[in-house]
């Protein structure tokens, strides 16, 4: 048991096979001492902390590995993939480059920069590090894979689907696969996306990231049941997986409310500052009844998403029934002036019309 290099290879194999849980059980409690010794163990308690959705204590643990380890590629390399996955493009251009400086040839910091670049609409600098990469590394599967990528980014659907099942039959992995599914749907082709998705859980049972695509490939088709079922499975593999939660919370509301206040509540004691989740619950508590409660949640939420016009359309919907109407007809014009032409500009305008007693 305390042999850090098989507690380490014991780790990756249970990440492997998508069993983040046991991950973050193994690492639990993991010392500085022990970090610095075996630096594996700090890296896979992030991913598996990513995996789970919690990236907040992923970008707590890369940033503590980069302390322990601040010569290694990796973990600069690591700490700015979670940094840009929560938005914090800065800090994440940062550590990619600390990356790159120290090591030039490491892959996947090489491909991290065509994405920052593609994300900044840097696209000339894309264009020429994605031939640089190919000069440097010729037909490798991660190549491919980038090559797919850009090409799904530029909007170039079939040819991000080629490259990208010739890098997957190359070397299966899940995001490979969740790419391929993303471009063959976009090509409308959606049976064939959801049989990718779903024949590769035939044989990874465990993949979350690709269990989550899936269930919102469902949802964008109205598929609630199916869905439901998807989402079900995660929150059994990860029970502490925050988007999981919120969304059996809201596909439950009518059929089994007091399931879905208490999936909500669970997503709200996880992330007690997503937007997301606060409008979620705030939702079901005004359904509820409790109209003032309610509403302190969706300010909240309002507060923290000033641009996502549903959620202020929500925060409107509440202070109409505290028949605070002043204060809602503000919203409802601001979404109406911003979002002229979203479903929930539609909606603010019926409920103004109510307001003002049209039919």
């Amino acid at each position: 048991p305390d042999d850090l290099n098989l507690v380490a290879e014991l780790a990756q194999a249970h990440l492997r096979l998508g069993r983040a849980d046991k991950v973050l059980e193994m690492t639990r409690g993991l010392t500085d001492a022990q970090a610095r010794a075996q630096p594996a163990l700090l890296e896979l308690r992030g991913k598996a902390q990513l995996v789970s959705g919690d990236s907040a204590a992923a970008a707590s643990s890369f940033e503590k590995l980069t302390r322990l380890v601040p010569n290694a590629a990796p973990a600069q390399f690591h700490y700015a993939n979670v940094l840009a996955s929560r938005g914090d493009t800065t800090r994440a251009r940062q550590a990619l480059a600390r990356a790159l400086k120290l090591n030039p040839r490491y892959l996947p910091a090489r491909v991290g920069e065509i994405k920052m670049h593609v994300q900044a609409r840097e696209l000339d600098q894309a264009r020429k590090a994605l031939a640089k990469l190919r000069q440097d590394f010729g037909d490798h599967p991660e190549v491919l894979g980038i090559e797919g990528w850009y090409a799904l980014g530029s909007n170039d659907y079939a040819t991000a689907e080629q490259k990208l099942s010739a890098a997957l039959k190359k070397t299966p992995g899940s995001e490979l696969l969740a790419l391929t599914a993303r471009a063959q749907w976009a090509q409308k082709k959606q049976d064939l996306a959801l049989k990718t998705m779903r024949e590769w859980l035939k044989s990874h049972p465990n993949d979350v990231p690709i269990h989550v695509q899936l269930a919102e490939a469902y949802m964008s088709l109205g598929k609630e049941s199916e869905a439901m079922e998807e989402y079900e499975r995660i929150i059994k593999l990860v029970p502490s997986h925050v988007l999981a939660l919120n969304n059996l919370a809201w596909l439950n509301r009518d059929s089994n409310p007091n399931q879905s206040m208490s999936y909500a509540q669970q997503a709200y004691q996880l992330e007690p500052k997503s937007p997301i989740v606060l409008d979620t619950l705030g939702m079901l508590t005004l359904k509820s009844g409790d109209v003032s409660r309610a509403t302190n949640l969706l300010r909240d939420a309002a507060a923290r998403a000033p641009a996502d016009t549903q959620i202020q359309l929500h925060l409107a919907t509440a202070l109409v029934q505290q028949k605070r109407i002043s204060e809602a007809r503000k919203i409802l014009d601001a979404i109406l002036k911003t979002s002229s032409d979203s479903p929930a500009a539609k909606e603010a305008q019926v409920l103004l019309n109510s307001l003002n007693g049209n039919r």
